[in-house]
């Protein structure tokens, strides 16, 4: 193990871009003492605008768009008139369009489209006709100019469908499992000139027609990731339960990379419907029990001889992650993760997928109490996630270069809306990174940061005057030579 060096840093005051972070509006203030929150999310950039999903008072749950201005932010559109609800949401963008799922007063949830205006938001294709819901694209991947996603048309279940955003090109692509039986298609991943997903059993791969959209090998699976030049996930058998898997695209080449728990238990058994692979190194980083050391951290590079544990953090039968996500994610040549040790809470640790590489990064709240950090997302070159928290406003935002120095909290006067009914809780959108602040002035509404040039502090819609600074915490530096 290599040495530790703990360094004390000050507190100190950290000055940061004059338009980051702030407060982009107040949208739900039906009276000047109201504290509703609009709880906007679903942040997606398509231009220069971004668009998103909000709640008021006035107009319920529709879609929303901003320019990153107060003036410039406003809803799209009012689909259900009034106080109901169409609850948009899973938006992407497919030729300069944005596509999103929505119900209105005579169709059940939908896919639809707009052009950022009232007048040019409309139902795509009432896929399911009527008041049932065809629910289109929980999973779905944009390809070829195209978008390929699941949806059931009450006759052939919940099967591929393909759109480019018009009535004319959105068709049921392939039914997977003939009848009315559904095939359940997910898990999209794109590699090299083709789509590959898992359904009825099977992973398979398209090319966008239904001639191309075949079987390439028969297994259960879950939670497929691409890294290098293979697609790793998780895969069930009766024997081994859930393990690792790879495929190279071919049926030869689909295969379990290791038993890593020999039984009929699995490594990747959990209570979670997934536990998550991180693409890293021409491998995958992930949480995995091989029934000795509990649920710690391993690497894969889609070999047996190449799958190892990282680290046991806890020795003996109880693992790191035994009944908590790890949040490991892959910034530079490095990932990033949630840990503890006998000496320190659960904070922000990093490694570069060896032993000797893992580290403590950084103590947010020093000694054995918590940070908590969670909900990593990487926009503009950094590293953004939650942590700590004041009694007023909840969990802080932080962001971070991937160094000591250049690791702060944003500002300690405004937290994230810790909604955990939610997606995420950071949506990075054009290179920025959009969540729902909450001020107890305003409540749960839409704020954005960049964490660019540089100013001492910065006036926000509202009044709001945002203090930018670096907590007092202790950060753990390795003694080598990176």
């Amino acid at each position: 193990m290599p040495k530790i060096l703990l360094l004390l840093l000050a507190a100190v005051c950290l000055p940061i871009a004059a338009q980051t972070p702030y407060l982009v509006k107040d949208l739900n203030t039906t009276y000047s003492n109201d504290t509703g929150s609009s709880t906007p999310g679903q942040f997606m950039a398509v231009g220069n605008r971004t668009f998103f999903i909000a709640t008021t008072d006035a107009a319920g749950t529709e879609l929303w768009s901003t320019d990153g201005t107060s003036a410039g932010t406003a809803m799209v559109a009012d689909i259900i008139p009034g106080t109901g609800s169409s609850n948009p949401g899973l938006l992407e963008v497919v030729n300069g369009r944005l596509l999103f799922t929505a119900r209105d007063v005579n169709h059940g949830i939908e896919l639809w489209t707009t052009d950022g205006t009232a007048a040019g938001t409309h139902l795509v294709v009432d896929i399911n006709p009527g008041p049932t819901s065809s629910q289109p694209g929980l999973s779905r991947i944009v390809y070829k100019n195209r978008m390929l996603f699941a949806a059931d048309d009450g006759t052939n279940g919940r099967e591929l469908w393909t759109t480019d955003g018009t009535a004319d090109g959105t068709r049921l692509l392939k039914d997977v499992n003939p009848g009315s039986v559904s095939s359940n298609p997910g898990a999209f991943v794109a590699m090299g000139d083709n789509v590959y997903f898992l359904a009825a059993g099977g992973l398979w791969k398209t090319d966008g027609t239904e001639a191309g959209t075949v079987k390439i090998a028969s297994v259960f699976g879950r939670n497929a990731v691409v890294s290098g030049s293979l697609i790793f996930f998780e895969g069930l058998s009766s024997a081994t339960s859930w393990e690792l898997w790879v495929s190279d695209g071919s049926e030869s080449g689909t295969h379990m990379v290791a038993d890593i728990r020999p039984g009929t238990q699995g490594a990747l058994d959990s209570s979670y419907s997934a536990l998550g692979l991180t693409p890293f190194h021409n491998g995958v980083l992930f949480p995995a029990n091989d029934g000795v050391h509990g649920r710690e951290m391993w690497f894969s590079d889609g070999t047996a001889a190449g799958t190892r544990m990282v680290r046991d953090f806890l020795p003996g039968a109880a693992g790191m992650w035994d009944s908590k996500y790890a949040y490991i994610t892959a910034f530079g040549n490095r990932a990033y993760f949630v840990a503890s040790d006998q000496d320190h809470g659960e904070e922000v640790w990093v490694t570069d997928g060896t032993d000797a590489g893992t580290a403590l990064f950084a103590d947010l709240t020093p000694a054995s109490a918590s940070s908590f950090p969670y909900s990593f997302v990487v926009s503009g070159g950094k590293l953004y996630f939650l942590g700590g928290s004041t009694a007023s406003v909840g969990p802080l935002l932080w962001v971070t270069d991937g160094t000591v120095s250049g690791t702060h909290v944003v500002s300690t006067e405004f937290g994230v809306s810790s909604n955990f009914a939610a997606i995420s809780l950071l949506w990075p959108a054009g290179g920025k990174v959009y969540f729902a602040g909450n001020t107890p002035l305003s409540g749960k509404e839409p704020w954005v940061s960049d964490c660019g040039r540089q100013s001492v502090v910065l006036h926000c819609d509202g009044g709001i005057t945002v203090h930018v600074v670096r907590l007092r915490r202790t950060v753990a530096l390795e003694n080598r030579r990176h």
